[in-house]
């Protein structure tokens, strides 16, 4: 299923999501003296992470509609 958020929801919750991600690498850049690619891999690692998780919240939801 492809979500496209509507622009209200997009305002509403993809882009303070977006600043907050932002804003918690550049936090990390600074404290660790990272580099972008440091950066990049930590969000590719949180990508697989979700894409995980995911898999087993559509199980979970298989198997107990309700959730």
């Amino acid at each position: 299923m492809k979500f496209t958020p509507t622009e209200d929801e997009f305002y509403k919750f993809c882009q303070p999501a977006f600043e907050d991600i932002t804003s918690i690498c550049d936090e990390m850049k600074f404290q660790i003296k990272c580099g972008n690619d440091y950066i990049i891999d930590f969000l590719e690692s949180i990508i697989k992470s979700y894409q995980n998780n995911e898999s087993i919240f559509k199980k979970q939801i298989d198997i107990e509609p309700n959730l």
